[in-house]
């Protein structure tokens, strides 16, 4: 029984206001997830590109690409994309820079830039087709 106030309504509208704080939540902690998978992803793709050539490098195009498809399905926005994109080049940069010893992780040739290659630009078609739904 609603009084003359609108009591009803001022509960549906909580209610309403819950779950909607309730699913940005969850996409955030999504989110969160799919940067930490695209730090390890980036990682295990720099060592695994040079491994059993060209099946590691197969390998590591094909997990940055599973992970575009995953991020785009719950991303709210190209902001989401983005944010898993930098998440994975930046470990892919850091380790691609020449280490004091004299060693490299990603070398300067058609196998290493093929990595780097295939990585930004599965990760700039994810981009440029935006989240799934954009809300």
């Amino acid at each position: 029984m609603a009084s003359e106030h609108g009591d009803d309504e001022v509960g549906g509208h909580a209610h309403r206001n819950a779950r909607c704080l309730g699913r940005r939540v969850l996409h955030l902690l999504a989110l969160t997830f799919f940067v930490l998978v695209a730090v390890a992803v980036a990682v295990s793709g720099v060592f695994f590109h040079r491994w059993a050539s060209p099946a590691g490098l197969v390998l590591a195009i094909v997990a940055v690409v599973a992970l575009c498809f995953l991020v785009r399905q719950v991303a709210h926005s190209r902001w989401g994309i983005a944010v898993a994109g930098a998440a994975w080049m930046a470990p892919v940069l850091v380790l691609a820079q020449p280490r004091s010893t004299g060693d490299v992780l990603i070398a300067g040739d058609p196998t290493g830039m093929s990595f780097l290659l295939g990585g930004v630009v599965a990760w700039a078609v994810t981009l440029g087709l935006g989240a799934r739904r954009e809300r």
